[in-house]
């Protein structure tokens, strides 16, 4: 009962990081699709006699992709600081290792006033390398895909 009561918890931490988030991929995804809707490769899809599924799937789909790939970057690096910071101050999961755990719990011991920066650093400087790694990935696909940020040599 016990392990399952923590299992519900790593859901509710899933559901908090994550239910939010779509209102905000959401709208770029509707926007990308309206924008997309008008461009004159549909209508000549629409033309010949394509299904709706057809050009869903074999036009609008192939370039939401890249865009969705950008932003689901960002939302990953937002979703790693979100999550250790809910475990840094005791909302996550106990069973699952989490850096927000180990920072936790090296503040607790005092690691700070002790002098033993370490305990710290490893895990706080790991949070910052994984979520700039994500930043730059999504600012990298952005930079490719989207056409008005490509700079012209």
């Amino acid at each position: 009962l016990v392990l399952l009561c923590f299992r519900l918890l790593l859901v509710v931490v899933i559901a908090v990081i994550g239910f939010p988030r779509w209102a905000f991929i959401a709208r770029i995804i509707r926007s990308q699709i309206l924008a997309l809707r008008g461009r004159p490769f549909v209508d000549r899809a629409r033309v010949v006699g394509s299904s709706d599924f057809s050009i869903m799937v074999r036009h609008i789909l192939p370039n939401l992709l890249p865009q969705i790939a950008a932003n689901g970057a960002l939302v990953v690096a937002n979703a790693i600081s979100i999550e250790t910071s809910l475990s840094f101050i005791g909302l996550g999961d106990p069973l699952q290792p989490s850096w927000g755990t180990l920072l936790s719990l090296a503040q607790r011991a005092g690691a700070a006033s002790a002098g033993a920066w370490w305990y710290l650093g490893a895990p706080g400087v790991c949070v910052l390398i994984v979520s700039l790694g994500f930043v730059l990935l999504g600012n990298a696909l952005d930079d490719t895909i989207n056409p008005r940020r490509r700079t012209i040599p």
